[in-house]
């Protein structure tokens, strides 16, 4: 309900607004009976109720502020110890070394992949007191074997054959034909033949020797190896922990443990 009273004008004369002061009365008597209602129906059965309890507010106010110490003490604790009901983090560092890893490399590497708290979006990944454990694998080289071998008379990387010719002989077939005619008297005679020979000549057979660069009817060709290798043994000799703990938002050293395997 609206109650808006009407302002009397000192020019106006008190006959004439008599109206208006009434109108103004009732308005007044309308909003007070409307306080008395609130007061009535809203406000008083608050009241009661706090007159009722307000002994029982008071013990309870007067009990927590004389544990006071021990409310903080139980939230210190439960905020300091928060992170002994989450599991650690195991991880496996992804570059293998011959030598070692340097925990600040390791550190380094955990403080970039897994960032505890993220500037633009104002957004926390990790809780205080949270463990985060890296396996470091470390290898190491052994030389097996590193020889060289060189083919020799008498063992298998040395082998030789014998290359042997001879001179020989060469052989034509040939033949000898003849034709003519003799004059006897008065009567000629015609006469003739042929002859069957074999004509054989020697001819000589040799090899190049390409060491001493002579020509030869023997030789012995060989083929000689020259052979090198090395064997190393790579193998994970240790297995290096770093153990990281949160603090101050922020990873830090935990402790270190070197597995033997």
């Amino acid at each position: 309900m609206n109650y808006s009273f009407t302002f009397l004008d000192a020019s106006l004369p008190i006959g004439d607004s008599l109206e208006i002061m009434n109108n103004n009365s009732l308005i007044l008597d309308e909003w007070l009976n409307s306080i008395e209602l609130s007061a009535t129906n809203y406000w008083k059965p608050v009241t009661e109720f706090y007159n009722n309890l307000y002994l029982e507010f008071n013990s309870n106010i007067d009990f927590a502020n004389s544990n006071l110490d021990n409310w903080n003490l139980c939230s210190t604790l439960v905020e300091n110890n928060s992170s002994k009901w989450i599991q650690p983090i195991t991880l496996f560092y992804p570059y293998i070394s011959y030598e070692s890893v340097s925990f600040d490399d390791v550190l380094s590497w955990v403080r970039k992949n897994y960032q505890v708290y993220s500037s633009i979006n104002q957004k926390v990944f990790y809780v205080e007191n949270q463990i985060l454990t890296v396996f470091c694998l470390i290898k190491q080289k052994i030389i097996r074997a590193n020889e060289t071998r060189t083919g020799n008379i008498g063992n298998s990387l040395y082998d030789y054959t014998t290359c042997s010719t001879a001179d020989s002989k060469v052989c034509n077939q040939c033949s000898i034909s003849f034709s003519g005619s003799v004059n006897c008297g008065k009567s000629n005679f015609s006469c003739g033949g042929k002859k069957v020979c074999q004509v054989c000549a020697p001819y000589p057979c040799a090899f190049t020797d390409p060491l001493a660069n002579q020509t030869v009817k023997s030789y012995n060709p060989y083929i000689k190896a020259t052979l090198k290798y090395d064997y190393i043994d790579e193998y994970e000799s240790n297995l290096i922990s770093y153990s990281f703990r949160i603090k101050d938002c922020n990873w830090q050293e935990a402790n270190t443990l070197s597995i033997r395997v």
